[in-house]
């Protein structure tokens, strides 16, 4: 309904309360009628608007202040917000960065660990290598030696049969003579019978032994041949023992 269509003590009512704005109005029921048309209702709600006005703009300032601290209490509430998320990630950095140093050191500690194994592998690869050189090179010496042993011992060995044969050359003519002999007494055992022959011939009486000292048997052993019937003496048979 409209406000100009209400009934009078209505409007009064409703003025009345507009706001807590009292509005001093006449009793209507008091009113006569030849007084109601002195009763000017333009001013009055003109004073009520204007009052009514005054009042929504102090609410409206006031909406206005609670609005814009709020809008404070926001962006304070923002920035908080922002400054502590700021320092958690700020402090998530520096973890990473700790982090990052921790695994920096390790690395480093890692790659020097690594120049160690490979220097060490290195200078145990030059150590086979020279081990197996010098492996190769006693085998090459063993052979050496071997070989030459063996020639040096076959040397020697002909060596001392020269050595022997020219230390112990039988003197000239031994051998001769000795064939001679034998063939000269085979011819005596030849041309002799044995029953022409008498006790005198086939046992002859032995000589007297000379007189004086005994002669010493050694004496009378050919040149080269020893009194122990061999060609060599006692120091070339100990010699020879210790060959």
């Amino acid at each position: 309904m409209p406000f100009c269509n209400a009934a009078p003590h209505h409007k009064a009512t409703l003025i009345s309360f507009i706001g807590g704005v009292r509005v001093n109005l006449p009793n209507l029921d008091k009113l006569l009628i030849s007084e109601l048309r002195f009763f000017d209702w333009s001013s009055d709600i003109i004073n009520v608007i204007n009052t009514s006005n005054r009042i929504v703009s102090a609410y409206e300032a006031e909406v206005q202040r609670r609005e814009d601290r709020i809008k404070t209490l926001a962006s304070r509430s923002h920035v908080d917000a922002a400054w502590q998320e700021a320092s958690t990630l700020k402090a998530e950095k520096q973890r990473l960065e700790d982090e990052v140093k921790k695994r920096d050191v390790h690395l480093e500690a890692a790659s020097v660990e690594i120049a160690e194994l490979r220097a060490n592998l290195e200078k145990y690869r030059l150590t086979e290598d020279n081990l197996r050189k010098e492996c190769d090179r006693a085998r090459r010496r063993a052979d050496e030696i071997a070989s030459g042993s063996s020639a040096r011992t076959r040397g020697v060995r002909i060596s001392l049969e020269k050595m022997m044969e020219t230390e112990y050359e039988l003197p000239p003519g031994l051998l001769e003579n000795y064939a001679k002999e034998e063939k000269e007494y085979l011819a005596k055992v030849d041309f002799l019978a044995p029953d022409s022959l008498g006790d005198d011939i086939l046992f002859p009486t032995p000589l007297p032994p000379p007189a004086g000292p005994p002669q010493d048997v050694s004496s009378q052993v050919p040149e080269g041949i020893s009194k122990h019937g061999s060609f060599f003496s006692p120091q070339d048979n100990q010699d020879d023992d210790q060959v």
